[in-house]
């Protein structure tokens, strides 16, 4: 008769702030670095959004896409749990309002934001519906939640001999997962396909290779991967709408 499985230990609001204060001693390429807003994702928020709407990022960390979406032209609020990424952030972003909140439990008023940008963070929640039920709630009639997220079936495979990846990735999705959940709130959903691999994801692949890391970066930097299907692609991209008039 088998024991009862232990649940995963998922990381603390303590170990990201630690993680923020390491990586703030190179805070010149930390917060500067927006690496995982990749183009696909922009033209959807630029396109999905006017000019000057009112725009929530969740999960903000040194607040690089925060300040890229202040930069577009949006008027923008960004919340994280980690008040140590958030005080350099303030300094460094002025424009932008940072405040710190957690992603599943926000104080905001109903109905406030035109748009919620969540960039590689709903794979880090050990309560993935809470947050999503909170942006519901957050936004206006017919707002839309943009969400990018690693796919689980490239994640786990590519973690697969890395268990402490558990306890910072515990909500890790496939596509049929993340529409799921969506959907269940009230979303309805699109799904945004990379046309080509972006720069941190090849120098990810390329760790894996060693020795034929050299010949298998030029062939990765032109794979036409907008072919393949959603649940295929390294990362899913939503765009998510909440219903109205």
């Amino acid at each position: 008769m088998g024991g009862i499985k232990e649940k995963p230990k998922v990381a603390k609001s303590g170990d990201y702030a630690s993680g923020h204060d390491r990586n703030l001693s190179d805070s010149a390429s930390y917060l500067h670095s927006d690496h995982s807003l990749v183009g696909e994702l922009v033209t959807a928020i630029k396109t999905g959004l006017d000019p000057g709407a009112k725009v929530l990022e969740v999960g903000c960390g040194g607040g690089h896409t925060a300040a890229k979406l202040f930069g577009l032209g949006f008027d923008v609020t960004a919340t994280d749990f980690s008040e140590t990424a958030l005080e350099k952030a303030a300094q460094s972003y002025p424009g932008v309002d940072f405040q710190p909140l957690d992603a599943t439990d926000m104080s905001f008023p109903d109905a406030v934001f035109d748009g919620v940008v969540a960039v590689e963070l709903i794979e880090h929640l050990a309560d993935p519906q809470s947050h999503v039920r909170e942006v519901y709630r957050v936004l206006r009639a017919r707002g839309t939640y943009f969400v990018k997220t690693p796919n689980r079936v490239l994640h786990d495979y590519y973690y697969r001999k890395n268990p402490e990846v558990a306890r910072w990735h515990p909500s890790v999705m496939s596509a049929g997962e993340l529409r799921s959940l969506l959907v269940s709130e009230g979303f309805s959903v699109r799904f945004v396909r990379m046309d080509r691999l972006p720069a941190y994801q090849i120098d990810k692949a390329l760790i894996k290779l060693g020795p034929l890391a050299r010949f298998a970066k030029p062939i990765l930097r032109m794979a036409p991967i907008g072919w393949l299907p959603s649940a295929a692609q390294p990362s899913l991209m939503c765009v998510a709408v909440k219903p109205g008039r």
